[in-house]
């Protein structure tokens, strides 16, 4: 009983799995995908029709593909061992397929087909690799087992001896489509070829010790039936850790994958981290060819099976997402970087003549009553418009040359407002060479001037201190004035200065500047924060 319901399960698997087998291969030669010549793909089509006519019981065909395997055996034997003369095969097979019709014939063809396998393979003197190597032993060890199964069938030793043969051709099977990496559902094969093994012997020990009624089988195996998708997924995982070597299943692979390359904020980092990631991933070099994913061969000789192209592919789009994302991030960036030098050429426009107007009044107003500071203030008007004439083509300048501009310009405004205005600049050593953008602090000065001291009836005060630390500047502006209305926010018309100056940032940092602003108990505060670039 138990060796019957084996045996109809072995066939039953076998038509199946060698059937989609042979029609994966027919279609991907149909298609111009398969590689050109080889014997296997008509190895798969023979062994499906041979386990599908041993399920129908028909008998000459029976013969006839039972002829036919230990030939095509041989045959690929021969093949992979380049072996000369190239008609050898057409000789076994002229010898094999009539042989398989008369009595004991296949199984006389399949001892022939062992022995004549091991002397090619003997023979051979081709160079190998680690991964041929291996394959050759299993070659040979599967080849000594049909001698020596077609041997002990002869002689009718036992029962089962006649079903060996059945499974060394699935074992052969496996075995060659594990090295010769040809077939895309080999995952699949293997892993649902090791399920059905293994509730083919629950069932099988289960009806041979049941002596319950049908219907009361059935339902003490619904239990079995429900853990089924469990029961794969255990299997699935054990064969990819322990056999195929795998470090992480496509799940957490992909989740790995996402985790360690979307923190690049640039195309080049996502690149290595990438490539870091699939290479612990897939265990061998690798290499990106924009993103699509090139897998070097293994250095251990375990070949790429289906899933892992599967995985290679569907990584291949999450790469190819990310660096799109990347991409619209940086033509963000590089937009914004050229919004802001128009703004800056625009800010220039607009202080200068606004700022020239201011000061030519002052100057007006002192030639007569203070000759000597209208002068000093006309020199310090030229200060001004040398360093924007000078800096007009350069977006970055030191924070040294940059406060220098700002103290003529506030040397200016004292000259008009007199001693009604009172500044103060602080600058930290360690502050002076970090480079900044241009006119990115006389603006915040412009502001608390024109929106903060001038309000006032009392003398104004400006202070600014910039300092440097963890990498990290920081400048504030503080003023004694009536501080922002209530509900100020950059659009308005009285954050036009220091809406141009968040924007110019945010072209040239991203997220890593900030521009803050903030009431005090007595005036205003505005501050800028970026990263330290000398």
């Amino acid at each position: 009983m138990i060796l019957t319901l084996i045996s109809l399960g072995t066939y039953a698997f076998g038509a199946l799995a060698f059937s989609v087998l042979a029609a994966t291969y027919w279609f991907e030669r149909l298609r111009g995908r398969a590689r050109p010549g080889g014997v296997f793909p008509v190895f798969t089509l023979i062994c499906a029709l041979a386990f599908a006519v041993n399920l129908l019981g028909k008998s000459w065909p029976l013969d006839l593909t039972a002829g036919l395997i230990p030939a095509l055996l041989f045959h690929l034997v021969f093949e992979e061992e380049r072996g000369r003369p190239k008609w050898l095969p057409v000789l076994f097979y002229a010898a094999a397929v009539p042989a398989a019709f008369t009595e004991d014939g296949a199984v006389l063809t399949l001892a022939a087909a062992g022995a004549a396998g091991l002397a090619v393979q003997l023979i051979s003197r081709r160079a190998m690799t680690a991964g041929e190597r291996r394959q050759r032993a299993w070659t040979r060890l599967l080849l000594l087992l049909m001698l020596a199964s077609a041997t002990a069938s002869y002689w009718q030793l036992a029962l089962w001896v006649n079903l060996l043969p059945d499974y060394l051709v699935l074992a052969f099977l496996a075995v060659t489509l594990y090295y010769r990496e040809r077939l895309a559902f080999f995952d699949l094969f293997l892993k649902r070829g090791a399920f059905f093994a293994v509730g083919l012997i629950v069932l099988s020990a289960f009806f041979a010790w049941n002596t319950a009624p049908l219907w009361l089988a059935s339902l003490l195996l619904t239990p079995l039936w429900m853990a089924a998708p469990w029961i794969y997924e255990r299997i699935s995982l054990a064969i990819d850790r322990r056999w195929l070597r795998r470090p992480y299943g496509r799940i957490e692979a992909e989740r790995r994958f996402i985790h360690a390359i979307q923190s690049g904020d640039s195309e080049g980092a996502v690149r290595q981290r990438a490539v870091e990631s699939l290479e612990e991933i897939f265990r061998t070099k690798v290499a990106l060819n924009g993103a699509e994913i090139e897998l070097a061969p293994r250095p251990d000789g375990v070949p790429f099976l289906s899933d892992d192209l599967a995985l290679r592919l569907s990584l291949e789009r999450t790469l190819a997402v990310v660096f799109e994302n990347v991409r619209f991030r940086e033509r963000e960036r590089e937009l914004r970087l050229l919004a802001g030098r128009a703004q800056l050429k625009a800010l220039r426009a607009q202080i200068n003549p606004h700022f020239l107007f201011n000061a030519l009044n002052a100057i007006a107003g002192l030639i007569h009553t203070q000759p000597e500071l209208a002068e000093e203030t006309v020199e310090r008007l030229a200060e001004i418009f040398r360093y924007t004439l000078r800096k007009s083509e350069k977006e970055w300048v030191r924070l040294d040359e940059e406060m220098e501009f700002v103290a003529a310009c506030l040397s200016v405004e004292q000259a008009r407002f007199g001693p009604r205005l009172a500044t103060e600049i602080e600058v930290e050593p360690a502050a002076r060479a970090v480079h900044v953008p241009a006119m990115c602090v006389q603006p915040l000065v412009e502001n608390a001037i024109k929106h903060g001291t001038s309000h006032v009836e009392r003398p104004g005060r400006i202070r600014i201190l910039a300092a440097a630390a963890g990498g990290r500047l920081s400048v504030e502006v503080t003023d004694n004035g009536p501080g922002f209305p209530p509900g100020f926010h950059l659009n308005g018309a009285a954050g036009h200065g220091l809406r141009n100056v968040a924007e110019r940032l945010s072209g040239y940092y991203g997220d890593s500047a900030r521009l803050r602003w903030e009431n005090l108990p007595e005036g205003a505060r505005v501050s800028l924060e970026l990263p330290c670039e000398s």
